[in-house]
């Protein structure tokens, strides 16, 4: 951003779209290879994921288990399985999740345990891994007392009432809003036998990336589902899900479930194209800062495909909705969005209650006619004895 300081403060400028702001200095350069290289690396971001992995599931076996990093046999002392895998991914941490990456990032709790243990002490342990980087010297007391005290660290705070309140808090609200969303679209096939179901990707590229937490990035978020919910992004709108989401490589960025009527709109691409572009040429305004995924383009890879004509009997594409729900309504596995920004997740009012009125069209009063969304969208077991028979649809 600019350092230019005035005596008086210039008027805010009207926003009119992201990059119109004068917030970007464009510092990028070319390597030797003639490749453009910005902020974050996509290599050492797939690391750190990686990484991540790998330590909260480490963290979350330490605090279920009752095991030993050590134990004591004929031949001496030697490394357990756990100890050994402990070692390793706490070993990676300075590498692979370097502070620059991390710094002033929101992480799920497991995460923020295991980088605290991390960089408090695998610095100490790293000189006794001499013949083999993969194992520490378990004959000198130093790394013994160490590992120890790492377990019963992990153990102690994971294993705490505050702690599991934290994970349970997440798993519990994740329900919640799934609720929610599962309940309007089941008030949405209520009021229309056949939805147009669309799936967007919305991302920041470039500079703005740094910038994804900003206000004025918000704005233009805030543009894009204004323009959506006043019916002037795409006609015939029956409703919409969106979650704002921050990734390791991504930043912050959102997740856009839209259902349109489908006795009216069939074609899901190139809704979905329309609204994309508007997202990078209207509420961002370069094409340099801004980008789409159009999911229709995946359709073929999900288990279970929701995009397209979805009819309320069809269990195929009620799954499909599902998982698209369940997906939308949980945390980010690494990376949460920062507290104090708002609800991450946003999505429209049920038809039945905006203005007091129902839509057109004469709604499906008897349960009996919904009973496959309810039974798909809100039990435990939607399928049952289907879900693996069942053949993938083209």
């Amino acid at each position: 951003m600019s350092n230019i300081f005035t005596t008086t403060a210039p008027p805010p400028k009207r926003f009119t779209n992201f990059a119109d702001l004068d917030l970007f200095i464009h510092r990028r350069h070319v390597d030797d290879l003639g490749i453009e290289r910005t902020l974050l690396e996509v290599g050492a971001v797939r690391r750190m994921k990686n990484l991540f992995d790998r330590l909260e599931q480490q963290m979350q076996r330490v605090a279920a288990s009752e095991a030993a990093p050590w134990h004591q046999h004929k031949r001496g002392i030697c490394m357990t399985l756990e100890g050994q895998c402990m070692w390793v991914v706490l070993r990676d941490v300075a590498a692979e999740a370097p502070d620059d990456l991390c710094a002033g990032r929101r992480l799920n709790p497991w995460l923020e345990v295991g980088l605290s243990v991390a960089r408090k002490w695998a610095s100490a342990l790293r000189a006794y891994a001499i013949t083999n980087p993969n194992v520490l010297d378990m004959h000198q007391e130093v790394p013994r007392n160490i590992m120890t005290r790492i377990f019963r660290v992990v153990r102690r705070i994971c294993r705490s009432k505050t702690f599991r309140n934290k994970v349970n808090n997440s798993t519990r609200n994740a329900k919640d809003r799934y609720l929610g969303c599962a309940e309007l679209m089941i008030d949405l096939l209520r009021e229309d036998a056949r939805l147009l179901i669309l799936r967007i990707d919305l991302y920041f590229e470039g500079d703005a990336k740094v910038l994804s937490e900003s206000n004025e990035a918000e704005q233009a978020y805030e543009k894009f589902l204004r323009t959506l919910r006043e019916d002037r992004l795409v006609p015939d709108l029956l409703g919409y899900i969106a979650k704002r989401e921050d990734g390791l490589e991504r930043r912050i960025h959102y997740h856009v479930l839209v259902a349109m009527r489908a006795d009216l709109h069939q074609q899901a691409y190139s809704w979905i194209e329309h609204m994309g572009k508007f997202w990078v040429n209207e509420c961002v305004g370069a094409k340099a800062l801004a980008s789409h995924f159009n999911c229709w383009n995946r359709r073929d890879e999900y288990e279970h495909n929701c995009i397209g004509v979805l009819h309320y009997t069809d269990n195929w594409m009620l799954m499909g909705l599902r998982d698209a729900l369940e997906y939308m309504c949980k945390e980010g596995p690494h990376i949460l969005v920062k507290k104090g920004k708002g609800h991450n997740l946003r999505k429209s009012q049920s038809p039945k209650r905006i203005d007091g009125e129902r839509r057109r069209g004469v709604p499906r009063k008897r349960d009996l006619e919904l009973s496959a969304a309810r039974q798909v969208l809100l039990t435990p077991d939607p399928l049952p004895g289907e879900r693996n028979s069942r053949h993938r649809r083209r």
